[in-house]
């Protein structure tokens, strides 16, 4: 069950996650979703009784079909941004992780479809180069700046958007 908690009276939902931040040769795995013009790390939802390092390796295997071995913990973010007409609280740890081994063809942009949950998402993902990645609407914006200034230490960051 991933942990997802809706509120009606405030009209807020949170929502618990886990991201990988995958770096070869200076650059970085983004992932956009159904074409939204929004890039991210590829990740997904924590599943209630599941520690955050093997949900990482879960999601990520899941959603690139890269088994990996996660580093060290990047970040922990506590995002707020509008979503459709709720507002988000995202609790999301951003761990820097290695594929254990990865193939050509995992080097090179791809595209996956993934079953949510019986949703199907299509899933483009691309490298970037770190340096490039202001050119992009990468989220969350802070982790962005984090990894343009190649600031690999951890970061407690909260992150208020408003539309």
């Amino acid at each position: 069950m991933d942990i997802k908690i809706f509120d009606e009276k405030s009209n807020t939902r949170f929502k618990f996650r886990v991201n990988g931040v995958l770096i070869v040769d200076g650059k970085i795995l983004t992932v956009e979703m159904n074409n939204s013009g929004n890039l991210c790390c590829p990740g997904g939802h924590v599943t209630l009784g599941e520690d955050t390092i093997s949900a990482m390796k879960r999601e990520f295997l899941e959603e690139t079909g890269v088994e990996i071995k996660v580093n060290k913990l990047l970040a922990i973010i506590e995002n707020f941004f509008p979503f459709g007409n709720k507002q988000t609280h995202e609790f999301s740890f951003y761990y820097l992780i290695e594929p254990e081994t990865i193939s050509a063809e995992k080097l090179k942009d791809f595209s996956l479809v993934e079953n949510d949950n019986g949703v199907l998402v299509d899933m483009q993902y691309r490298w970037i180069k770190l340096e490039e990645l202001s050119n992009y609407n990468f989220n969350p914006k802070p982790l962005r700046e984090k990894l343009i200034n190649k600031n690999f230490d951890f970061q407690h960051i909260i992150f208020k958007e408003t539309q």
